[in-house]
C-alpha cells in the first residue's frame, strides 16, 4: 500500500522529487478565485414560483381555449399537440419545485457522515493545465477534504503534467490526503475510473468508501464535498448528483450562455423532478458521489458494456447511475455546486451532443429493461420520446400551414416562449457570487434560444444519432485541448473565494 504523498506510475512507485525550478510551460498559479453559489431563501422561492406558475398556467389555458374555438381541424390538432407538450413540461416543473437540499438534523446523521471515507477519481486526457491545476486546488480548499485523490492521466499527448503532479503531491501530503498520480495508455474514461474504484484503497480501513467522480476541468465550490455527502446520512441513498454550473458562462456571449442555461434548465427541471422520486437518471460526471458497492457490484458489466455486440465507450455516467438504482435511491443535491468549462465552439458542442444522444437512446433501452414499471423514471422514457414525436409533428404542421393568421403565428411562437420561461424561472432561485442580477436576468431571457436550438439543430442531431446508433466504440473527444481556462483565470497570491465565506 502506498503511503500518503506518493505517486503511482504504470510501472513503478516513487517518492515525488523536489519541486523543479525550471520555467513553467503555463502560468500555473496553484491558487485561484473560485465563485460561490447558493440557493436563495426557501420562502421567497416558493412565493415566486407559485405566482409565476399560476400566471403561466392561466394564460396557457385561456390561450388554448381561444384557439380551440377559432381554428379548424388542422389547427385544432396542433393545439392539442402543444397542449399535451405543455402539460408534460408543467408536470416536470411541478415535481421539480418540490426539490429541497438534504440537511443534517441529528447528531447520529453527522456521525454517520464522519465515518465515511471519500475517494476522488479524476480522469485526465489532454486537459488544459490551468483547468486541472484549478480543479486540484479547489479540492484542497474544501470544508470536507477528501481522504484519497487519484489522478489518472489517460494517455495525454499534449502534456505529461510533471509540474502539477510534483506540486500537488507535496500539497496534499501536507493535508494528510493520500494523493496518487497514474499515467496509462489511452483506455478511455471507464477504465481510468476503475483503476481507483475497483477495490478498496486500503483493505485494512473498515470505513465505507464514497467514490467521487470529478472531471478534470471542474472546480468545486468550497462546500461541494460536504454538501454532496449529506444525502448519504440516509442509508437508502446510493448515489448523489452535484449541481453543475458553467465556469465560463459569459465567455463567448450567446454561445456559452445558451449552453449553460440548457444545462441549468435540465437540472432544475427534469433532474429535480426525478430527484424527488429518488430516481435521478444521469449523475453529472463533473461531480457525482456513489457508495462503493455501485462500482464493485458486477464491475465487468460497467467495463465491458455491449450494444449490439460492440463495446460501449461512453454513457458511463448514466450506466453508473442506473447501476446505483439497484442499491437504493439516486438523488440530486441542489446545494452541491461545481463550476465546469462549457464548450466554446459549435464543433465541440455538436460532437458532445451526438455522443450524449447516442448514449441516451442506448440507456433508454437499459432503463426499460431494468427499472420497475411502476416508477416515474420508467414512464419518463416513454414521455420523453412521446414529447419528441409531438414536437416534431407540431413543427411539421406549422410548416405546412397555408397563409397563417395572426392568431396562429402568435400561438406557434408564443407557446414555446411560455414553455421556455416556465422551465427557466427556477434559475432565479440560484445565487452565484460572480454573477450580477442583470446577468442572471439576461440568462433567463435567452431561454427561448435554448428551445429554438433544441427544436432545430439538436433535433437534426438526434436524428443523426438515431441513424448512427451503432457507433459506440469511440469517445468523440478529445484530440487536443478543447477548452482552456485562460490566462486571466490564474491569479497568483493569497488564495481567496469570491463573495461568500466558507460555511
Amino acid at each position: 500500500m502506498l503511503r500518503t504523498g506518493q505517486l503511482w506510475s504504470t510501472d513503478e512507485t516513487r517518492t515525488p522529487p523536489a519541486m523543479r525550478t525550471t520555467p513553467r510551460k503555463a502560468p500555473l498559479a496553484h491558487r485561484y478565485e473560485i465563485p460561490r453559489a447558493e440557493l436563495r431563501d426557501e420562502g421567497a422561492r416558493s412565493v415566486v414560483l407559485g405566482l409565476l406558475a399560476a400566471v403561466a398556467a392561466q394564460l396557457a389555458v385561456k390561450h388554448v381555449a381561444d384557439l380551440a374555438m377559432k381554428f379548424g381541424t388542422d389547427e385544432a390538432l396542433m393545439t392539442v399537440l402543444w397542449t399535451l407538450l405543455f402539460a408534460i413540461i408543467t408536470l416536470e416543473v411541478g415535481l421539480g419545485a418540490r426539490e429541497r437540499p438534504f440537511v443534517i438534523t441529528t447528531a447520529d446523521q453527522q456521525q454517520r457522515l464522519d465515518l465515511l471515507k471519500v475517494v476522488v477519481n479524476i480522469p485526465v486526457h489532454n486537459e488544459c493545465e490551468i483547468a486541472l491545476d484549478r480543479a486540484l486546488w479547489s479540492l484542497t480548499r474544501q470544508t470536507r477534504v477528501p481522504d484519497v485523490v487519484h489522478v489518472v492521466d489517460d494517455g495525454s499527448t499534449t502534456s505529461r503534467y510533471e509540474q502539477l503532479s510534483e506540486h500537488w503531491a507535496v500539497e496534499f501530503a501536507a493535508l494528510g490526503v493520500d494523493f496518487r498520480w497514474t499515467r496509462t495508455p489511452n483506455q478511455l474514461k471507464r477504465r481510468a475510473q476503475m483503476l481507483t474504484f475497483s477495490q478498496p484503497t486500503d483493505p485494512t480501513d473498515p470505513r465505507e468508501e464514497i467514490l467521487v467522480t470529478l472531471d478534470s476541468d471542474t472546480a468545486l465550490d468550497v462546500a461541494a464535498i460536504e454538501e454532496g455527502l449529506k444525502p448519504f446520512a440516509d442509508p437508502g441513498v446510493a448515489s448523489v448528483a452535484g449541481f453543475e454550473l458553467a465556469y465560463n458562462m459569459y465567455e463567448r456571449g450567446l454561445l456559452t450562455m445558451v449552453g449553460a442555461m440548457a444545462q441549468n434548465i435540465w437540472q432544475l427541471g427534469t433532474c429535480a423532478a426525478l430527484s424527488t422520486t429518488g430516481r435521478v437518471q444521469v449523475n453529472r460526471g463533473t461531480l457525482a458521489f456513489y457508495r462503493s458497492v455501485v462500482f464493485r457490484d458486477r464491475p465487468q458489466e460497467y467495463l465491458d458494456e455491449r450494444w449490439f455486440g460492440r463495446r460501449v465507450e461512453f454513457s458511463d455516467d448514466s450506466r453508473a447511475t442506473l447501476t446505483a438504482q439497484r442499491h437504493g435511491r439516486t438523488v440530486q443535491q441542489p446545494s452541491c455546486f461545481q463550476f465546469t468549462l462549457t464548450p466554446v465552439s459549435w464543433q465541440h458542442i455538436l460532437r458532445q451532443r451526438v455522443r450524449w444522444m447516442r448514449g441516451s437512446q442506448l440507456r433508454d433501452v437499459s432503463r426499460l429493461r431494468e427499472l420497475p414499471w411502476n416508477c416515474y423514471a420508467y414512464w419518463l422514457v416513454y414521455l420523453k420520446w412521446f414529447q419528441f414525436g409531438l414536437a416534431s409533428v407540431a413543427v411539421a404542421l406549422a410548416a405546412v400551414t397555408v397563409e397563417p393568421t395572426r392568431e396562429q403565428l402568435a400561438y406557434v411562437i408564443g407557446m414555446p416562449l411560455l414553455l421556455a420561461y416556465l422551465c427557466a424561472l427556477r434559475y432565479l432561485m440560484l445565487r452565484r457570487s460572480d454573477e450580477s442580477l442583470g446577468q442572471q436576468l439576461l440568462a433567463v431571457a435567452v431561454a427561448p434560444l435554448v428551445v429554438l436550438r433544441s427544436a432545430t439543430v439538436f433535433k437534426l442531431v438526434r436524428l443523426y444519432a438515431l441513424i448512427t446508433f451503432l457507433k459506440v466504440q469511440t469517445w468523440g473527444t478529445r484530440g487536443g485541448v478543447e477548452v482552456t481556462a485562460g490566462d486571466g483565470a490564474a491569479r497568483a497570491g493569497r488564495p481567496s473565494l469570491i463573495g461568500v465565506e466558507p460555511r
